[in-house]
């Protein structure tokens, strides 16, 4: 019996491979996500730090200047949280939409891989049944060529 071929690969391997860029894309919007979602928990670690005094020596006088430098180092971390978060809303409306197109193209794949699987299952029902055939050809041409020689 031949070997066992499955009729739609061609469009297996497409599906496979459009899923592939589906998981890719999502992936990269994903990762800009958690950088300024990290970022974000960086910035409030340095805000925590500056006013529990680790940025700016303990020892240090506390005067004017150096209370308005970590003043206005804090606003400035509080407008980057403000700006990654405005990037993250950004994100998220993209960020689902690849979601859903990866849960399609996976959707997909997964339906050509079990017609795969099914037609595979089949093959391996046909390759038994011929097997058994001849089997059962080549034991009753041994039943006849023995009664035939037996007659003889």
């Amino acid at each position: 019996m031949k070997k066992f071929v499955f009729k739609l690969e061609r469009v297996l391997r497409i599906k496979e491979h459009k899923e592939h860029i589906a998981k890719e894309q999502y992936a990269k919007v994903l990762q800009q996500k958690l950088l300024l979602e990290k970022e974000i928990e960086e910035f409030y670690k340095n805000i925590e730090n500056t006013i529990n005094g680790e940025v700016f020596h303990d020892n240090e006088i506390l005067n004017y200047d150096s209370l308005t430098i970590k003043d206005n180092y804090i606003k400035g971390l509080n407008i980057k949280i403000k700006e990654n978060r405005e990037r993250i809303e950004q994100i998220e409306p993209t960020l689902e939409k690849l979601k859903e197109e990866l849960f399609q193209k996976t959707k997909e794949r997964k339906i050509f891989t079990k017609l795969k699987e099914k037609d595979y299952q089949k093959y391996k029902e046909e390759f038994k049944i011929d097997e058994i055939k001849s089997i059962d050809d080549s034991a009753n041409k041994a039943y006849i060529l023995s009664k035939f020689e037996g007659e003889g």
